[in-house]
């Protein structure tokens, strides 16, 4: 081998050694994200079809699959709060444990009225929310956040790839309720990564979750200082335009996205008869092709910036959903599936931008970084929930409808951003490369 090309492997080396550089904590994060991805892809894929074999309308289909992002609005504040009084850790174990139960009871549904307790239940797991993107920021040191965000979400996607194609057989061979029990199975053991996780603010907080339990402060009209210090915070975040603004277009995106993708299973039953078994091993294509992307993008986050991560992961959406109005041969299904993954990346991507934006904004104050991914998270569970509602009218109207809707606003959304002269992501430190020294890191900001 030439010198040049030994030094283009060690390169290449170093890159993929950088790609998976992640401490103890973010490791059994990711473990735990890769059981929560095979608990979530046994049985995802094939849910829509479940929902409408329980007696659900494609109307109600998509009322149910939203429910679970409203639901999960109505505890983002209260989500931050926790995260901040209880702890990281504390808080992760609290809501992570309650997916297990989620999919028991979903197992237990013979109709579909009986899947709405499971749902509450699962959307209660959105309590570890901003816990959960603050504990990694934290055990990240802050350093190059989309990338990190990015290996998160591709763990999430590793079980998902294995576990797809088992929920479909399993369903066609066993029954609905065994796939949900291997669920639960997996949701478990997901559970147990969480609870050896580090409890890296142990001691820095105050209150009676802490080590160093104190009373607060109590102000002339009764309420808590901290209560009062959480509503300013909040107040504060609404008002910082440079962390809105971009938030607007990727919230966009993300709806965009969701019409044309949550009822893609349905369509593929529907209109080209593919069985459950067909859509599972699909469901474990789309799961590799966002493993691919998100690593891929969000290596292009880091290097070209967020703007161009989220414009390349549009424009294979958009690929996706043409092949998938066109999907009567199987393989043409696949690329399909695999194409569409490009919307898998908007979520993490993003989140990775925002958290950099938030450890950019000046001044300093206690419980911001939840407070900031708190507001986030009821923002985009509002815009997801709305979307899917929306496919879900949508289909029952017009069945190749949501794929055209979300192709037409993705196509607009790329425009708008290629035409803008800075791009939505205006924010100072966009792609997390480069933090001040004095700056804090995404974990010290609490």
């Amino acid at each position: 081998m030439t010198e040049l090309g030994t030094g283009q492997v060690s390169g290449a080396g170093a890159r993929l050694r950088e790609a998976f550089d992640l401490d103890r904590n973010n490791r059994l994060m990711a473990l735990a994200n890769m059981l929560w991805g095979a608990g979530t892809g046994v049985y995802l894929p094939i849910w829509p079809l479940h929902l409408e074999r329980l007696g659900a309308e494609p109307a109600i289909v998509g009322l149910l699959l939203g429910m679970s992002s409203a639901l999960s609005i109505l505890v983002s504040i209260p989500a931050a709060s926790m995260a901040t009084r209880l702890g990281w850790k504390r808080t992760l174990v609290v809501g992570w444990g309650l997916g297990p139960v989620g999919t028991l009871l979903y197992a237990m549904a013979d109709r579909w009225q009986g899947v709405i307790p499971g749902i509450i239940c699962m959307a209660l797991v959105s309590l570890c929310g901003p816990a959960y993107l603050a504990y990694i920021g934290g055990a990240a040191g802050g350093r190059n956040l989309p990338r990190v965000f990015g290996v998160m979400g591709a763990s999430i996607t590793v079980g998902t790839v294995l576990t797809s194609p088992i929920g479909g057989v399993v369903a066609d061979g066993f029954g609905m309720r065994w796939v949900l029990v291997l669920s639960t199975v997996f949701y478990t053991a997901s559970f147990m990564c969480v609870w050896w996780l580090d409890d890296l603010d142990d001691g820095e907080r105050s209150g009676p979750a802490g080590s160093h339990a104190s009373v607060p402060e109590v102000s002339g009209e009764g309420l808590p200082v901290a209560v009062i210090g959480a509503q300013t915070g909040y107040m504060a975040l609404l008002r910082e335009r440079t962390l809105w603004r971009p938030v607007v277009g990727l919230l966009a995106m993300i709806a965009a996205a969701q019409v044309g993708v949550v009822l893609a299973p349905a369509w593929l039953a529907d209109a080209h008869g593919y069985t459950r078994s067909h859509i599972g091993v699909l469901g474990s294509l789309d799961a590799l092709g966002a493993i691919t992307l998100n690593m891929v993008l969000g290596h292009v986050a880091s290097r070209r910036g967020t703007t161009m991560a989220l414009v390349l992961g549009a424009g294979l959406t958009v690929l996706g959903h043409v092949a998938l109005l066109e999907a009567s041969w199987w393989p043409v299904g696949a690329m399909a599936y695999l194409l569409r993954s490009g919307a898998g990346t908007f979520h993490w991507i993003g989140t990775g931008a925002v958290g950099a934006i938030l450890r950019g904004l000046p001044g300093s104050s206690n419980g911001r970084t939840e407070r900031g991914f708190a507001l986030y998270y009821m923002a985009e569970g509002a815009v997801l929930a709305t979307s899917t509602m929306l496919a879900g009218l949508i289909y029952g109207w017009w069945s190749p409808g949501p794929f055209i809707v979300s192709m037409a606003g993705l196509s607009l959304l790329v425009a708008i951003a290629l035409v803008a002269r800075t791009g939505w992501w205006s924010g100072r430190y966009p792609s997390g490369r480069e933090r001040p020294s004095g700056m804090a890191r995404i974990g010290e900001i609490r």
